[in-house]
């Protein structure tokens, strides 16, 4: 419970300063700024993933690091930080980043860094769990349904049946339910 306040804490207190320094910037651009820095961390991850077959963890990590660096750092060098009235510290004038929105620069570099992360990794490409996932995503095959598998149902408390329970009522798997439901592999 430490740990959930500390990180609480953490998260919420700079959260809360931030918002006092923007309070009179446009709430829209900010969330275009928030959509930048997450666009350029989880599209190339994504596509990466589901349309090369040899992309490996290293890539991934590379993508999403080739993305968010930059497009942090862009976000605290762009004309909202500073160089015009309406930005956060208007009287300084320190802007080296012309566009107000870094996406169109780090979108591209969470790009070009997956592919250099992939072929340079020695980790062989799992593209038998590709094909796998590839035919999962397409058709639904091994989903479970809910209420059979117990990640989607508590754990019953163990209960002795009693003598006059009918034989169905004590064919129960351990998170509760039926024994018909298939049992995970």
């Amino acid at each position: 419970m430490a740990v959930a306040r500390l990180a609480a804490a953490g998260t919420g207190v700079p959260a809360i300063g931030l918002s006092l320094l923007a309070r009179d910037l446009n709430v829209a651009f900010l969330v275009g700024l928030a959509f930048a820095v997450a666009a350029s961390a989880n599209p190339p991850v994504l596509l990466y993933t589901l349309f090369w077959r040899s992309f490996t963890t290293r890539g991934a990590v590379r993508a999403v690091y080739g993305g968010l660096v930059p497009a942090v750092l862009l976000v605290l060098v762009p004309p909202v930080e500073s160089g015009s009235p309406a930005s956060l510290l208007p009287g300084l004038d320190f802007q080296v980043f012309p566009l107000e929105n870094p996406g169109l620069v780090s979108v591209p570099l969470g790009f070009a860094s997956g592919w250099p992360g992939t072929v340079t990794s020695r980790e062989k490409p799992d593209e038998d769990g590709h094909a796998e996932a590839e035919v999962r995503s397409l058709t639904g095959a091994g989903a479970v349904r809910p209420g059979c598998g117990r990640r989607f149902t508590p754990p019953a408390p163990p209960r002795r049946p009693s003598a006059a329970a009918s034989p169905a009522s004590r064919r129960t798997t351990r998170g509760g339910a039926a024994a018909t439901c298939p049992r995970p592999r």
